[in-house]
């Protein structure tokens, strides 16, 4: 009896040993990317959606997500 138990404590503990070694041969084969750097955001003008400052199309002093909504004509009163 007490041999059965040491042969599969044994066992258990090979098991355990091999699932942390290919669990940590995952973890070194992908690599960690680098954080995300905050953008300055900015609101379009006309509806209001917000994108990045560097993507915004200026007219008459004011920032807009696309050329159409930046086209003069009808654009929500102020």
């Amino acid at each position: 009896m007490g041999l059965r138990f040491l042969a599969l404590l044994a066992l258990a503990l090979l098991v355990g040993y091999l699932i942390k070694r290919t669990l940590a041969s995952r973890r070194a084969s992908h690599p960690q990317r680098a954080p995300a750097v905050p953008q300055e955001m900015a609101q379009c003008h006309y509806c209001g959606v917000y994108l990045p400052r560097k993507d915004a199309i200026a007219a008459d002093g004011k920032l807009y997500c696309s050329k159409a909504h930046a086209a003069p004509g009808d654009h929500p009163p102020e």
